[in-house]
């Protein structure tokens, strides 16, 4: 049986629920992605412990990884940074609500490493496990807004006045008349796959790992605590599996609708936020994990690259808001 028929939009009156519907959900995919870390707050407040303090020896380190790990604090963080942060001022009113929640705990989460970085000589669990936090809140976000282009620009999937991009392939649409989705079908197909990939990080063993260094003279430890691991190969997929299932669940049971489709897309992108944060992670560890500088560097320019790469997809996707701040520059420069 199918719960898939008709929606038969393009009535002012659907039009209007379906805002009104799509701004409460807006929020309660915010709620929901914040909320979904409060159990390890609570874990890390009451139950973290400080990571060893390395070995007594000092590990020797080459004179290009000292340079790498300079360069990846004192000029790919502040880098990044900046034009996140600049991209928040300047394209404000030519981002969706869930692009500039997504920059905005990028710049929170990472504001808790630069202040872990700078400030503590040994990692505090406290403000990693911030870190680590709030960007998967932020890569929930980024997922959230990624799903809402593809589906109104290219598929028009969930669009109530627009006909999907798969209307050939099903000849005909569910909704204007009842029958199958194959686009929905697929979903409710893929999600589960989906979910066996989620387990693989469950299997990964964590290998906490903390050692001293010499950069440029300076004493200074690297380390990747084992609470931290728990909550990037333990925690995060556990949380992901949970995610997709009510995803796959709502999708199922109310997908035919656009209240129900929308909640379906908020549970995975969240799910996302989760998996996409630990399968990060457990790669780098995997690549570096007996060299934590390298660990670092990449990390930092990954995030580098993410920022870019919001800034060009936008800057190409909405031609006007490049206009826009073309035009706040001259004005700027010629003083008016």
């Amino acid at each position: 049986m199918s719960n898939e028929h008709a929606s038969h939009p393009g009535s002012t009156k659907d039009d209007a629920e379906f805002a009104i519907v799509k701004n409460q959900l807006a929020w309660l995919g915010a709620g929901l992605i914040i909320l979904s870390g409060v159990l390890p707050v609570l874990v890390y407040l009451f139950f973290s412990q400080e990571p060893a303090q390395g070995d007594i020896a000092l590990r020797p380190v080459p004179l290009v990884e000292q340079a790498a790990l300079v360069y990846a604090v004192y000029l790919i963080k502040p880098v990044y940074m900046i034009l996140a942060l600049a991209a928040l001022l300047a394209l404000w009113s030519y981002l969706a609500m869930a692009l500039r929640l997504a920059l905005l705990f990028f710049l929170l989460g990472e504001t808790a490493c630069a202040i872990n970085i700078l400030f503590f000589f040994y990692e505090s669990t406290a403000l990693e496990y911030l870190h680590s936090y709030l960007m998967v809140v932020c890569l929930g976000f980024l997922a959230f807004a990624v799903i809402e282009a593809v589906d109104h620009n290219l598929l028009h999937f969930s669009d109530p006045k627009a006909k999907c991009a798969l209307l050939a392939t099903c000849k005909g649409c569910v909704k204007y008349r009842p029958g199958p989705c194959i686009l929905r079908r697929l979903f409710q197909w893929g999600l589960p796959l989906a979910a066996v990939v989620v387990l693989m990080p469950l299997a990964a063993q964590p290998r906490p790992l903390s050692y001293n260094l010499m950069v440029f003279g300076f004493l200074r430890n690297l380390s990747h605590a084992l609470p931290i691991q728990i909550y990037e190969i333990r925690f995060s997929p556990l949380a992901a599996l949970a995610l997709l299932a009510v995803s796959w669940t709502w999708l199922v049971l109310r997908g035919h609708s656009p209240h129900g489709l929308l909640i379906s897309k908020i549970f995975l992108a969240a799910a996302l936020g989760y998996l996409g944060f630990a399968f990060m992670r457990l790669a780098f560890f995997s690549f570096y994990g007996d060299d934590l500088v390298w660990f670092v560097f990449w990390e930092e320019l990954t995030e580098l690259i993410l920022v870019v790469g919001i800034i060009v997809a936008v800057w190409q996707l909405q031609p006007e808001a490049g206009q826009a701040v073309r035009a706040r520059v001259s004005e700027f420069i010629n003083g008016g």
